[in-house]
């Protein structure tokens, strides 16, 4: 097992991370699900890119889908991007009826700084 790097101190569930590996080991993370005494996230965007998480509020399994209008609604979102190894790129756009994954990350171009609530 290897430690963090650079000036990442820990993971957390309103954050989505790009992990650069030379080994083809399995990563695993363990995120505690949102309890229903907790805050509800909120996801802090600046205008441009941002690396975002999809993430349920009523435990919703990774890999199951939902409207990306309605999860990235709160945003003045133009487009966002997915990666599915080993080379994919998906993009979703507004207005099109597509879809977002709960358990991937998204980036996530936003028009004006906001908050992202995640729905």
């Amino acid at each position: 097992m290897g430690a963090l790097t650079g000036t990442l101190t820990s993971i957390d569930a309103k954050h989505a991370y790009w992990i650069n590996s030379t080994s083809f080991d399995p990563i695993e993370v363990s995120i505690p699900n949102v309890g229903f005494d907790t805050v509800l996230p909120s996801i802090e965007v600046a205008k441009g890119w941002n690396l975002v998480a999809v993430v349920s509020l009523i435990g919703d399994a990774p890999g199951t889908t939902t409207s990306a209008d309605t999860y990235f609604g709160s945003t003045d979102w133009v487009t966002a991007y997915t990666f599915t190894p080993p080379s994919t790129w998906s993009k979703v756009v507004p207005s099109t009826f597509a879809t977002v994954t709960f358990g991937n990350g998204y980036w996530l171009y936003v028009s004006e700084a906001g908050t992202l609530i995640p729905r």
